[in-house]
C-alpha cells in the first residue's frame, strides 16, 4: 500500500490512536501516519538505530501534503544511510497540538468514540445533529477558541427556526462532546459550562383515544409516505416497541413463524434482550412487508434501496402529514403511549405492563423475581390486537399491502430483484434503460406479481388503474 491523497482522507478517528504504515519498510526506516482520537493525522517516520526502535515526526497531515510526506521520509531515510541520526533521542509519540485541533476534526474522533461505546447506541443520530447544526456554524473554529457565546447562538439559531426540542437534543450532544475534548486534554473547561437547556420541556401526555385512531387508520393508507414507514408505525402501536427499534428490525431477529421478535441487547435501550410476543394483526403487518422483501435483511427498508430508515423517519413522515390526518400533534411514541394506555384500559397488570414496555424495575424484587410474564403478555398484546381490528386496524393493513407503485418503479423493483437473484448493485446499475424508458420506446411494462392490486390508490381516495403512484418520501 502506498499513501495517497484518497486514501489517507478516507481514515477516520477511531476510539483509540492507531498508525498505519506504508509497504516500504527497509533498513533506513518506515513512513507511517498516526491518526489521533480527535481526528487529527501526523506524519511519522520510524527507524532502528543500534538495535532500538526510534520515530521522528515530520509534519500534520494537510498541512505536509503526501507528496511532502514521501520527501521527508527519504531525507531521513538518506541521512541514516550516511549514519545521521534523525533524532539524536527517541520519541515515544506526538502530541496533539491542542492550539491546532478545530471543532470539524473534533467532531469525527467523538463520533468514533461513541460508535465504539457499547453503552451508547444512538451515535449515528448524535453525528447526524452534529453535522446539520453544529458544523456549518462552528467547524472552522478552533477548540480553544470555542467561547460559551458561541454555543448559545448555535442554540439560539435552532430555536429562532422553530426546533425548540431539537436545540435541546443538540445541547446535550454538544455538552457531551465538549467534555470528551476535555478528557482529551484539548481544553481545561467546556464552553458549555453555566449553560441552561435551551427550552423547557412538559412532561409528554399525548395519546390517541379511541375515535383518533378511527380517523388514523381511515387516513393512513392513503397519507403521502412510504409504505414500510406505514407499516412501521401500526407495528408500533402492536408491539408497544420504540420507533427505533421497530425501523432497526432485521428478518434475523424473527423466528421461522413471525409469532416472535427478539431484540438483541445491544438494540435495547435498557440494555436487556426483549423477547416480543406477536399479536395475529402484528403477524399481519410482517406478510404485509414481507411480500415486498429485497433481500437485504431488513423488515422496514428505508426508499433508498432497502438500507434501514433513519431514526427520525417515521416522526419526518408523520410531521409532513399532520394536516393529512386531521389530528392534533402526535409523534410516532405518542403511537406507543397510546398502546401503553389501551393496554392498561383493559386490565393489564402494571407489571406485565412494565415487562411489554421493556422498562427496568428498580429495587431488590427484578433480581429474585425472573418470571418473564410470557404468557400473561402475549393475552395482553392478543386482546389489544383484537380491539384495533374493531376499530379498522386491519383493514388499514389491507390498503396499504396493495399499494403497488412503490414497489413496481423502476430502480426500486430492479434492485429488489437483483438482490433476491444475489446480483451485485453495479449490474444493476449496469443493466438496461428503466421500465420508463422502456414503455417511451415501445417496451412492454414489466408484468405486476399476482399479489398486487392493479388499482393504485392517490392521496385523497382518487385511483387510477394500472401505472405506478407517486413515490412518497420515506
Amino acid at each position: 500500500m502506498k499513501f495517497s491523497d484518497r486514501y489517507v482522507q478516507s481514515l477516520k478517528a477511531q476510539a483509540k490512536r492507531y498508525t498505519i504504515f506504508e509497504d516500504n519498510t527497509h533498513r533506513s526506516g518506515t513512513l507511517g501516519l498516526r491518526v489521533s482520537p480527535a481526528g487529527s493525522k501526523m506524519w511519522v517516520h520510524f527507524y532502528v538505530v543500534e538495535g532500538r526502535r526510534r520515530m521522528v515526526t515530520l509534519g500534520r497531515y494537510p498541512a505536509m501534503t503526501v507528496a511532502e510526506a514521501h520527501a521527508a521520509h527519504a531525507d531521513a531515510a538518506l541521512a541514516l544511510q550516511h549514519g545521521t541520526d534523525p533524532v539524536p533521542a527517541p520519541v515515544d509519540e506526538p502530541k496533539v497540538q491542542p492550539e491546532t485541533v478545530t471543532v470539524a476534526e473534533l467532531v469525527e474522533g467523538f463520533v468514533a468514540w461513541q460508535r465504539d461505546r457499547k453503552k451508547k447506541k444512538t451515535w449515528a443520530e448524535d453525528e447526524r445533529q452534529l453535522r446539520h447544526d453544529a458544523l456549518p456554524v462552528l467547524g472552522g473554529h478552533r477548540v480553544v477558541d470555542v467561547s460559551r457565546g458561541d454555543i448559545r447562538r448555535l442554540l439560539e439559531a435552532v430555536v429562532d427556526r422553530g426546533a425548540p426540542v431539537a436545540a435541546n437534543r443538540l445541547f446535550a450532544v454538544v455538552r457531551r462532546m465538549f467534555k470528551y475534548a476535555i478528557l482529551q486534554e484539548l481544553i481545561e473547561y467546556s464552553p458549555c459550562y453555566a449553560l441552561e437547556t435551551p427550552t423547557q420541556e412538559a412532561s409528554r401526555e399525548r395519546y390517541l383515544d379511541e375515535d383518533e385512531l378511527r380517523r388514523f387508520f381511515a387516513a393512513l393508507p392513503t397519507a403521502a409516505m412510504w409504505p414500510p414507514t406505514q407499516l412501521a408505525l401500526l407495528f408500533v402501536l402492536l408491539t408497544v416497541k420504540r420507533s427505533g427499534e421497530v425501523v432497526h428490525a432485521l428478518w434475523s431477529e424473527f423466528d421461522a413463524d413471525h409469532t416472535s421478535w427478539t431484540i438483541p441487547r445491544e438494540k435495547a435501550k435498557n440494555a436487556q434482550t426483549d423477547t416480543v410476543l406477536l399479536s395475529p394483526q402484528a403477524r399481519m403487518v410482517l406478510d404485509a412487508i414481507a411480500r415486498h422483501d429485497v433481500g437485504s435483511g431488513v423488515v422496514f427498508p428505508s426508499i433508498r434501496g432497502g438500507e434501514p430508515m433513519a431514526q427520525t423517519a417515521l416522526a419526518r413522515a408523520v410531521a409532513r402529514n399532520r394536516d393529512h390526518f386531521g389530528l392534533p400533534h402526535f409523534t410516532p411514541h405518542d403511537l406507543r403511549r397510546t398502546a401503553a394506555t389501551g393496554l392498561a384500559r383493559q386490565g393489564t397488570d402494571d407489571k406485565v405492563l412494565s415487562k411489554l414496555l421493556n422498562h427496568k424495575v428498580g429495587g431488590a424484587t427484578p433480581t429474585y423475581n425472573r418470571h418473564a410474564y410470557q404468557d400473561e403478555k402475549l393475552e395482553a398484546l392478543e386482546k389489544w390486537g383484537a380491539r384495533l381490528a374493531e376499530l379498522g386496524l386491519e383493514e388499514a393493513i389491507e390498503r396499504v399491502a396493495a399499494k403497488v407503485g412503490w414497489q413496481t418503479d423502476g430502480v426500486w423493483w430492479e434492485r429488489r430483484e437483483a438482490r433476491i437473484a444475489g446480483a451485485s448493485s453495479a449490474a444493476v446499475a449496469k443493466s438496461g434503460p428503466s421500465r420508463q424508458a422502456a414503455a417511451r420506446d415501445g417496451g412492454a411494462a414489466r408484468k405486476a406479481p399476482r399479489s398486487e392490486a392493479r388499482v393504485v390508490r392517490r392521496p385523497g381516495g382518487r385511483s387510477r388503474p394500472g401505472g405506478t403512484a407517486r413515490r412518497p418520501g420515506d
